[in-house]
């Protein structure tokens, strides 16, 4: 995939099917010691698979007991695989923002791989379960189940960015100039 990009960067090339497959045949050829090393020999019929990469930056134990106590997350799918990012950060006090723990998971986004993902922020940052902390989340059932089994005691909010989403794609009327439609009252509350 970073290959393609690149190409499509450099003169909005693409590769047909073929040229693709023979690139990436190509590569495993070139990376044979590499892929082993990673995944074990294929030839002994006991393949590792990598389930996740859960990870945070070694200066966040110190700075996130400093930061504001509003938490965002949320996850998307990545170009490789069937693997599904979820990202958690926090917001400093000049309103900037910072990592607090990511995960790539195999899999979607479900209660299962939302409980991994906040067990192991919970693990590196046991301040962030507090009754004064409020996680940001775009109302995803599995993270919110996940929430409250892991992180029993922070508050969960929707996010306000998804919950326009969510009335433009049910009611319409996208700027809310329509006096008394549900985008027209939402803008009101939250000029509240």
């Amino acid at each position: 995939s970073e290959e393609m990009l690149r190409r499509k960067h450099a003169d909005n090339s693409t590769m047909s099917a073929d040229k693709r497959k023979a690139f990436i045949d190509k590569w495993k050829s070139d990376n044979v010691e590499l892929l082993r090393e990673q995944l074990g020999p294929k030839d002994v019929g006991v393949v590792q698979f990598l389930h996740g990469i859960f990870l945070t930056p070694c200066f966040s134990q110190a700075t996130v007991p400093k930061l504001q106590r509003l938490i965002m997350s949320d996850a998307c799918h990545l170009n490789f695989g069937k693997y599904t990012l979820f990202l958690c950060y926090g917001v400093t006090a000049n309103a900037n923002m910072f990592p607090i723990g990511f995960a790539i998971i195999f899999g979607n986004e479900n209660a299962v791989s939302w409980k991994e993902c906040w067990s192991f922020v919970a693990n590196i940052h046991p301040c962030l379960n507090q009754m004064d902390v409020t996680i940001v989340t775009d109302q995803d059932k599995g993270q919110q189940s996940a929430i409250r089994d892991v992180m029993k005691l922070a508050g969960q909010f929707h996010c306000s960015f998804h919950r326009r989403q969510n009335i433009i794609k049910m009611c319409g009327n996208k700027l809310g100039n329509r006096v008394y439609s549900a985008m027209w009252t939402y803008n009101c509350l939250v000029e509240c």
